[in-house]
């Protein structure tokens, strides 16, 4: 160990060094270099420093010492430095292994000098060290340190530029797949002197896995997250910027707000008209066999599901089926129904209507007819286009042939009614008529934006007998719901898939407004806990049922008895 002058004018790492204790070294060989000069840092950064004495023994000092023990074996420790082990009286702390606390460990090794020995790991200790110059971990508290390092998978086994593993190490957000570490510390000796590093845990959290208990905390946690948010990117596939149709709705065209700043937002598709699509994929595999698959018999051919009900077991449909036998203890749906909406309405009992109707409990159902009951959605999905631009186009329909000359109604019953599209002529095709200013369809120049938020508030107040199960089995039915592949045709002129250049990616939303990134809830994810959720909980038994048309005059005469009744009285 030796100590040289700086030349005239040469930078110094950091403001003079009040003592040798915080001199940097220098390790050459060669004409290479590696300055080692952490421990001196006078930056906002922490320096990591977990020796002893701001006065005390020199980092130099230390690294001469490691060097001296390992200098002789570093070339053959080649294949495995990590395992290059000697008797290490002193050390930067980095390496655990050799590391203690006596009231831990149930005595000092020091009072056992000639018959304990401590083994170290001084080229872990260098390597340490070399790496602290350059980057350091993420400080919480006095002896809670957080790092991060690249994580490697098939995808990326490549070397990355230094640069980023030391974003990395200090916990940097980066686009490459990353693996995050709590390491904890503690005092060896008095406190406030040195630290050494007491445990080292992985962070298995939501960013990266996603396991059954991890999800089962979001149903039973009273105080956990709110909600669960994913904000899809779509475009049409004609492109960015290409002209697309929404929804019509009587009187008013397509649905377009104005907000305060002059932004013009369009409705795409409603959160009903998002349920009414998701819905039905529970009708087939994989996910058929996660609910009761009820079907109605209409008239002689024609079978629907209540899956297939827009309002799910608040539909009219459900009040005009059919008990399944003449038998005493014959399954009666309307009156399963009405039961069921009872028991939630009196008690918050979801269960009878999870074994019956699930999806009612995903996508929300309102007993406006009979018992006044509401079910709020769990999964709520809607898709809006933002700065639009509305577009208008005209036609003309022309006829094949002209009819007025072959006689089917005169010439003066042609020029009447030609041009009017209200003209009985016009509405059975047979003059023509022209469509002018008609809905031509938007262009969304700020984008198309689909949101999926599952409220797991209404979810974890679903109570019932099995109240644990019933919350999960839902939460299962939801996160399939949420994460199924997007419906891309949505009408005639707006076809949509998902922006490839804007990942997508949920986030679970705290009480207090903190969102967490989830990257591995998926459509796998959710199926594999959904099925684990609902063989836990018992699928409710399908069943095959007919539409009586005696039920749905009776229904449908309701009112008018009631209205009758009023005025008899």
């Amino acid at each position: 160990m030796t100590t040289a002058l700086l030349k005239q004018g040469e930078p110094f790492p950091y403001p003079d060094p009040s003592s040798p204790a915080t001199l940097p070294a220098r390790l050459e060989a060669n004409d290479k270099a590696i300055l080692l000069d952490y421990w001196g840092d006078a930056t906002i950064r922490d320096n990591a420093k977990f020796w002893a004495g701001s006065g005390g023994y020199p980092g130099a000092a230390l690294t001469v010492d490691a060097l001296e023990l390992i200098r002789d074996r570093i070339k053959e420790a080649g294949h495995n430095p990590f395992a290059l082990s000697a008797l290490q009286s002193s050390s930067f702390r980095f390496d655990w292994r050799r590391d203690y606390i006596s009231l831990d460990i149930g005595f000092s090794p020091n009072d056992h000098k000639k018959d304990i020995h401590m083994v170290g790991y001084p080229l872990v200790e260098l390597l340490a060290a070399i790496g602290l110059s350059h980057a350091r971990p993420q400080r919480q508290k006095k002896l809670s340190y957080r790092y991060g390092t690249v994580a490697g998978n098939r995808d990326n086994d490549f070397l990355l530029a230094p640069i980023f593993l030391r974003a990395a190490l200090g916990c940097a957000e980066l686009p490459f797949s990353q693996r995050f570490f709590h390491m904890e510390l503690g005092w060896p000796g008095q406190k406030n002197q040195a630290r050494c590093i007491l445990d080292v845990i992985e962070e298995i959290n939501l960013l990266k896995a996603l396991t059954n208990d991890t999800i089962n905390t979001w149903a039973d946690d009273k105080n956990g997250p709110v909600a669960l948010h994913l904000k899809q990117r779509l475009i049409p596939v004609e492109g960015e910027g290409a002209v697309i149709f929404p929804p019509t709705y009587a009187d008013i065209g397509y649905n377009i707000d104005t907000l305060s700043d002059g932004t013009k937002v369009a409705t795409i598709d409603s959160v009903g008209a998002q349920a009414n699509r998701i819905e039905p994929i529970f009708k087939d595999p994989p996910y058929a066999e996660l609910v009761p698959q009820i079907e109605i018999l209409c008239g002689n051919e024609k079978v629907t599901t209540i899956l297939d009900a827009s309002h799910r077991l608040g539909d009219a449909l459900i009040r005009c089926i059919k008990s399944d036998s003449d038998e005493a203890n014959a399954f009666n749906l309307p009156q399963a129904a009405h039961d069921a909406f009872e028991v939630l309405k009196d008690r918050n009992d979801a269960g009878e209507i999870a074994k019956i109707a699930p999806t009612s409990l995903v996508f929300g159902a309102w007993d406006s007819r009979d018992t006044q009951a509401k079910l709020p959605r769990i999964v709520q999905s809607v898709i809006r286009a933002w700065n639009v631009e509305k577009l208008s186009r005209s036609a003309q329909y022309n006829p094949s042939i002209d009819y007025a000359e072959l006689e089917v109604f005169t010439e003066a019953e042609k020029e009447k009614q030609e041009g009017d599209p209200k003209s009985p002529l016009a509405k059975r095709g047979f003059v023509h008529v022209p469509a002018t200013g008609t809905n031509g369809g938007v262009i969304a120049k700020g984008g198309i934006e689909r949101q999926v938020t599952v409220n797991l508030v209404a979810l974890r107040r679903l109570e019932g007998k099995d109240g644990e199960e019933l919350r999960r089995y839902v939460l299962g039915l939801s996160l399939v719901a949420a994460t199924a592949p997007l419906e891309p045709f949505l009408r005639q002129g707006c076809l949509l898939v998902l922006d490839p250049d804007k990942t997508a990616k949920w986030s679970l939303v705290e009480r207090n407004g903190k969102r967490t990134e989830v990257d591995y809830l998926n459509e796998d994810t959710a199926l594999n806990y959904a099925k684990t959720a609902a063989e836990a909980f018992g699928v409710g038994p399908s069943r095959r049922l007919s539409f009586s048309n005696e039920l749905a005059k009776k229904d449908a005469n309701k009112d008018k008895k009631a209205k009758t009744k009023q005025k008899t009285t």
